[in-house]
C-alpha cells in the first residue's frame, strides 16, 4: 500500500558533487524541511538488498517533493561521425553534463509526479533536450534564486517554516559547489625510468632524478603553485605501510629553481605544463633522497637499501588531483636506465582517496 507523502521530506537525486549535495541539504534544512539521505531510502524498502528502482519508489512515495540536482559531473560531446555544420558549439566540444543516472532518475521522478519534481541546474551544462519545455531553475547564492526555490518547493505541497528564520538567505553554499568535472592541475610521475645526469654539473658524479609532472589543464594561469608532500610513509616489517599524515605538509623544489629566491613556487600557463622535482639517488651515495625544501632533511625521507617509502603529493594554492608514489632499492646500481629501474622502483599508485557518492 502506497506510503503518504510527508509534507516536510524531500528527495533529492544528485551525482557526484558532493559540496553541491551538502548545500542543497543544508538550504532545505534551514527551511525546516527534511531532506531524504541515500540510507533512509534503502530502510524505507525493508529489503537487505532491494533494486535500487524499488529504492527510488519507495522514495518517491514519502517525499512531499523530488528535487533534481543536476550538476556536470561528466565531459560529454557528439561523435564527429555524426556532426553537422549546423550543430551548436556544445555538440563538438567537451561540456559539462550531469551524470546518466541523475538524468535516468530524473525520468523516473516526472513520470511518477511531475507537479511535485523540482529540476535544479548548478553551473554551466550541456543542453539536455528531453527537459526543453520545462522550466529549470538556475541555482546560485542570490536572494531571487533562493527565493525562487522555497515558492517553488511550497508549491509542490511542503510545509516551508520561514518565520523567524533567517539561515535560508545564506545557508548552502551554491556558489562556491560550482566545479569543473575536472581537476585544474594533474600531477603525474614524468618517468619511472628517471632521469641519467651528473649530479651537480659536468665534474659531479652520476645520478638519476625524477619528477612529477604538473599539467594545468585549465586555460588560466595558475599563481605561485606549490607542490607539497602530505603523507611520508615507511613500510613496515610486514610490508604494510601506515597511514600517516605529516603534520605539517613539507614543499618540494621545482626544477631548475635551486637557486631561486623561492624555488617552492612557480606560475604555471593554461595548457601547459611544468616539472616538479621528486628526489634524486647519486651513485655511491647509497640512498634516494626526495628532494624537499627543508634542512637538515629527516632520515624517514630517504630510501635505503631494501626499503620501501610511499609520499603523496598535491599542488598547495591550486585544486589538483593527488599522486602517489612508491619508491624501492634493493642496493644495486646500474648505468643503464633499463637496467636501473628494475632495482630503483619509482612507480605511480592510484590514490586509496575514495570517491564520495560513487553513482
Amino acid at each position: 500500500m502506497p506510503s503518504v507523502p510527508d509534507p516536510r521530506q524531500v528527495f533529492v537525486i544528485h551525482g557526484r558533487n558532493e559540496s553541491a549535495r551538502k548545500a542543497m541539504f543544508g538550504f532545505l534544512r534551514s527551511l525546516g524541511l527534511q531532506p531524504i539521505e541515500w540510507d533512509q531510502a534503502v530502510a524505507f524498502t525493508g529489503q537487505g538488498a532491494p533494486y535500487v528502482g524499488e529504492i527510488l519508489d519507495r522514495a518517491f512515495e514519502r517525499a512531499q517533493a523530488v528535487i533534481v540536482l543536476l550538476t556536470g559531473d561528466d565531459l560529454a560531446r557528439l561523435g564527429t561521425r555524426h556532426l553537422t555544420p549546423t550543430d551548436p558549439g556544445h555538440e563538438s566540444e567537451l561540456t559539462p553534463q550531469a551524470r546518466p543516472n541523475v538524468l535516468f532518475e530524473a525520468g523516473m521522478a516526472l513520470a511518477r509526479q511531475p507537479t511535485r519534481t523540482i529540476l535544479v541546474e548548478l553551473g554551466r551544462l550541456r543542453p539536455f533536450s528531453d527537459l526543453y519545455g520545462r522550466h529549470t531553475l538556475k541555482m546560485g547564492d542570490g536572494s531571487a534564486q533562493r527565493q525562487a526555490l522555497r515558492d517553488r518547493l511550497e508549491r509542490a505541497g511542503c510545509l516551508v517554516e520561514t518565520t523567524g528564520r533567517a539561515d535560508w538567505h545564506h545557508e548552502g553554499g551554491f556558489d562556491a559547489a560550482i566545479q569543473s568535472p575536472d581537476v585544474p592541475l594533474k600531477l603525474s610521475l614524468s618517468s619511472p625510468r628517471g632521469e641519467r645526469a651528473r649530479y651537480g654539473g659536468p665534474a659531479g658524479p652520476w645520478a638519476y632524478f625524477y619528477h612529477i609532472r604538473v599539467e594545468n589543464k585549465s586555460v588560466r594561469l595558475a599563481r605561485r603553485v606549490g607542490i607539497e608532500l602530505t603523507r611520508v610513509n615507511k613500510a613496515t616489517a610486514g610490508g604494510s605501510f601506515p597511514d600517516r599524515p605529516l603534520p605539517t605538509p613539507v614543499k618540494l623544489k621545482w626544477a631548475h629553481k635551486e637557486k631561486d629566491p623561492d624555488p617552492c613556487s612557480k606560475d604555471v600557463p593554461g595548457k601547459s605544463a611544468a616539472t616538479c622535482n621528486l628526489g634524486h639517488i647519486i651513485k655511491d651515495l647509497g640512498f634516494f633522497e626526495l628532494n624537499v625544501a627543508i634542512e637538515p632533511k629527516p632520515a624517514d625521507f630517504n630510501v635505503g637499501v631494501g626499503e620501501r617509502l610511499r609520499v603523496e603529493a598535491v599542488a598547495d594554492n591550486a585544486e589538483s588531483s593527488r599522486l602517489q608514489v612508491e619508491i624501492a632499492w634493493d642496493g644495486t646500481w646500474s648505468d643503464a636506465p633499463e637496467t636501473m629501474r628494475d632495482h630503483l622502483v619509482v612507480r605511480a599508485k592510484a590514490s586509496s582517496k575514495p570517491a564520495a557518492n560513487p553513482v
